[in-house]
């Protein structure tokens, strides 16, 4: 039987990136999240999906970003009462209908993101 060698070109380089594999993509992730703000922002207007009765509960909607989590959520108090109802009021949800209308576009922040980590490690 004969021996077969096989090289691997810049293994030493490869197997450097995977150990800082941490270090290369939660900077990349982190940034995706920010980028997170613009499409849930641009998702979120007035009686589409928002109801609008003052304008307090569309305007109150803010981007909470963390480490590697993003939020965007309504802070005025009455929101869970809008978006669930009460008993003397019927439900008006929106959270799922912007959740819904961004999906694609932050989903292809994160293509994006995880294609540009795979190029610095394979870089």
């Amino acid at each position: 039987m004969a021996d077969v060698t096989v090289e691997i070109k810049n293994l030493d380089k490869l197997q450097k990136a995977l150990r800082n594999y941490e270090g290369i993509a939660r900077p990349i992730l982190q940034r995706a999240m920010g980028l997170t703000q613009k499409t849930f922002a641009n998702n979120t207007k007035r009686r589409d999906p928002v109801p609008f009765r003052t304008g307090f509960l569309l305007i109150s909607f803010r981007h909470k970003l963390g480490d590697l989590e993003a939020r965007w959520l309504p802070t005025v108090k009455y929101a869970a009462f809008v978006e669930y109802g009460t008993r003397k009021m019927a439900a008006h949800p929106y959270m799922e209908q912007i959740l819904q209308k961004s999906k694609r576009d932050i989903e292809q922040l994160f293509e994006n993101a995880l294609e540009d980590i795979t190029n610095k490690i394979a870089g």
